[in-house]
């Protein structure tokens, strides 16, 4: 197994990271109902807004993924923007979601909150396959490594235990609780 800090990733690479996507994600997260199509968009442009992305791999297959950022709002908007009819179709396929997370949107302590992070973890999974070899927390100990001085953000839905789980034992502090939200933080040395 090896790990890689990446600047950029190729389309195979992303393809693979759909794979993962597709099969490990939480059921309840947006993007876990997405079409090939619509993750390929979403992680290519993820690609090009990140700050940092880390991957795992074995042999040449990606087996896990991290994403780092600062501008996630912006992404997002920007991906709408560019799968409009896609984004449309989905809306009309997943109401009740997309209400959820329209609604998630308006709240104003989600929108007010500041968290003390200086980047975001956006995206992170590995490949079921490979859990049993400890991928997640070898990854999340590689940005350890590769992030000095950096305090990492993120947010986890209340009802993802195991992520929640996960995050705790690997130094992750709550840094506050906002509707089905935990934001979490950990401090690099």
């Amino acid at each position: 197994m090896k790990f890689e800090h990446k600047e950029y990733l190729e389309n195979k690479d992303i393809m693979q990271i759909v794979n993962i996507h597709k099969y490990n994600y939480p059921k309840d997260h947006l993007t876990s109902q997405f079409d090939d199509n619509l993750l390929y968009n979403y992680y290519s442009l993820l690609s090009d807004f990140s700050s940092d992305i880390f991957i795992a791999r074995f042999n040449d297959k990606v087996i896990g993924f991290a994403f780092l950022g600062n501008n996630y709002g912006s992404l997002m908007n920007y991906f709408l923007k560019l799968n409009k009819k896609e984004i449309f179709y989905f809306l009309l396929r997943n109401k009740k979601t997309m209400f959820k997370f329209l609604i998630s949107k308006f709240n104003k302590e989600r929108s007010t909150f500041k968290s003390d992070s200086t980047i975001r973890l956006i995206s992170i999974a590995v490949d079921c396959e490979y859990k049993k070899h400890k991928v997640g927390m070898h990854l999340i100990n590689y940005l350890n490594t590769n992030l000095k001085n950096k305090k990492i953000g993120l947010s986890v839905k209340k009802t993802n235990i195991k992520a929640i789980n996960f995050y705790i034992k690997n130094c992750f502090q709550i840094e506050s609780l906002i509707d089905d939200k935990i934001f979490m933080i950990k401090y690099y040395d």
